[in-house]
């Protein structure tokens, strides 16, 4: 009865202390986990390519012009005359203006001079042919030495100890290209030049040495007529 009694009591003891006097268990908060922003990551400017980095060669280009040149004015088709030639950056054009001659004459000339043509074009009345051929200068960087004074400067003194006149003149080039971020205008950039123009009876391999010594050159035409050269380009100032 007595080890009956002890046992009853401890459970009942166990009961109130474990249950009934227990502390009451607090509810586990879970705080709300905030959502996570992404943030786009940043754009990376591009760099500055400026026109001085991207010029054609101008030694390659009067190379051209003279050899191209040259090569054009020695088909001499019966009954056909050679107009004036005009060589750009990437090409030598020139046409042959009828007298008494027939197209076939001038195809079978074209045709036997050795010249690679690009294109050739004969007028509605067959009058008239246009020819050109086309070439692919290396492309170098050419950035600019002087300002605009000091340019004009140094290039009016070179032609006058050569006694030969030569035209000058200042020009801005604005240059656009698109934003890297698309939501913002384009960007325009400009950029300074001084302009050139002078005739000579001298080749354009004569010239070669004494125009690229001035960085930032760039050879826009060199003409040929009857033995006289003219040369036009641009040469890119700080």
């Amino acid at each position: 009865i007595v080890v009956s009694a002890v046992v009853g009591f401890w459970v009942l003891s166990s009961f109130v202390l474990d249950v009934l006097l227990a502390p009451k268990k607090r509810p586990v908060i879970v705080a709300p986990v905030a959502p996570k922003i992404m943030h786009p990551a940043p754009v990376a400017p591009k760099p500055i390519v400026h026109p001085w980095d991207t010029i054609k060669s101008p030694t390659e280009i009067m190379q051209y012009c003279y050899s191209d040149i040259m090569d054009m004015v020695k088909i001499m088709p019966p009954g056909w005359n050679i107009g004036g030639l005009n060589c750009t950056d990437m090409s030598v054009t020139t046409s042959w203006v009828r007298e008494i001659g027939r197209i076939a004459w001038i195809n079978q000339a074209l045709n036997e001079s050795g010249v690679k043509f690009a294109m050739r074009s004969v007028s509605d009345n067959g009058n008239t042919l246009i020819a050109s051929t086309s070439f692919e200068p290396k492309i170098i960087k050419s950035p600019p030495q002087y300002n605009s004074v000091e340019l004009k400067n140094i290039i009016n003194d070179l032609f006058q100890s050569l006694s030969l006149p030569v035209s000058l003149g200042d020009n801005v080039v604005t240059i656009e290209e698109p934003n890297v971020d698309p939501n913002l205008p384009p960007i325009k950039r400009t950029y300074r030049t001084v302009t050139f123009s002078f005739a000579s009876g001298q080749n354009p391999l004569t010239w070669i040495e004494m125009l690229t010594k001035f960085s930032g050159l760039k050879i826009n035409n060199i003409l040929y007529n009857n033995g006289t050269w003219i040369y036009e380009g641009t040469i890119y100032v700080q």
